[in-house]
């Protein structure tokens, strides 16, 4: 009767134990699950989520700004260096070791997250389709070079390490967002260095999706996956408005018969 150390009114309790009873029957029905999963798995892993009550109000660098903005880049990257470590160093928690447990009996067909955390391939986790990326892998938004991010943060480092060091010193862990991104003093942007791609020289960008960007190419094959097996309504249950945006106009798709589906949404 307990959630999170939140006590439940009988009542409540009820209600709750029948979701879960239901959602245990439809798991040994199914023969195939697909499970999406959103920030709320990661937060026992100690990542925080933007939504959870108390959090503060966060505007996201977007797309467009990181790409025609020095200032921008400079913003995200001196934030992130200071920020990139705790986020790095977090561990797969139950329900992403529960999900890799799953998926070696065979039954859990997907796991489709919008998370770029990576916990669920720590966890063990093969069949993953992260529909944001990666946090973990920075590319060359001009050349089709990637490198690793924890190759960055060592070069971000090693360009800035007095703003490196007088950041740390300034940081709480409760500032941490998400991505790793917090709050710092403007005036460690002011001396801050980005380094640019060592192949071309172009503008290096985290290989995720930021807020107005669209999703890479590899991650909207899963569309297929969708519009051949899903009914409308599992498309239009799911919180990242893929189907919207792939497909415009709705139209009529057939359930197959031969296999039992079903979706979860973590």
């Amino acid at each position: 009767q307990e959630i999170r150390g939140c006590s439940l009114p009988p009542a409540l309790a009820m209600l709750h134990t029948a979701a879960v009873t239901r959602a245990a029957h439809m798991l040994q029905a199914c023969e195939r699950l697909v499970v999406l999963t959103g920030a709320g798995i990661s937060t026992d892993s100690g990542i925080p989520d933007y939504r959870s009550p108390g959090r503060p109000p966060h505007r996201p660098t977007s797309h467009q700004e990181f790409m025609r903005q020095e200032r921008a880049r400079i913003r995200y990257w001196a934030r992130s260096m200071i920020g990139y470590n705790a986020v790095h160093s977090a561990l797969p928690n139950s329900s992403h070791m529960d999900l890799a447990r799953y998926e070696r009996t065979g039954r859990l067909h997907k796991v489709i997250t919008q998370n770029v955390d990576d916990l669920h391939h720590r966890a063990g986790s093969t069949r993953v389709v992260a529909l944001h990326g990666s946090m973990n892998v920075v590319r060359c938004m001009t050349c089709p070079v990637q490198y690793s991010r924890i190759m960055m943060q060592d070069t971000l480092v090693a360009l800035n390490r007095e703003g490196y060091d007088s950041g740390l010193r300034k940081v709480k862990d409760e500032q941490f967002r998400p991505d790793g991104d917090l709050n710092l003093d403007a005036s460690i942007y002011e001396t801050f260095r980005v380094p640019a791609c060592w192949s071309c020289g172009g503008i290096l960008k985290p290989a995720v999706t930021f807020f107005g960007d669209s999703l890479q190419p590899g991650r909207i094959d899963i569309r297929h996956t969708f519009l051949r097996i899903y009914t409308p309504d599992f498309i239009y249950r799911s919180d990242t408005c893929l189907y919207q945006r792939l497909q415009r106009r709705p139209r009529k798709i057939s359930r197959r018969p031969t296999a039992s589906w079903s979706w979860a949404h973590l």
